[in-house]
């Protein structure tokens, strides 16, 4: 199980959206949605190592 990254862009750049999900499942659920809505969707899948913080 891994974190995604989506980020909704939309024609005018101020209003492009970045959400994490939890999992597939949720990340393709906002991702129809944000079609339906007009957004392009660029989708990542997170490593462990970009959602901590290394000190």
């Amino acid at each position: 199980m891994g974190k995604y990254k989506l980020l909704l862009k939309y024609k005018d750049p101020e209003n492009n959206i970045s959400i994490i999900c939890d999992n597939a499942q949720e990340a393709l659920h906002y991702k129809r949605q944000s079609i339906k809505q007009g957004y392009e969707v660029e989708v990542r899948r997170l490593n462990e190592e970009e959602n901590t913080k290394k000190v």
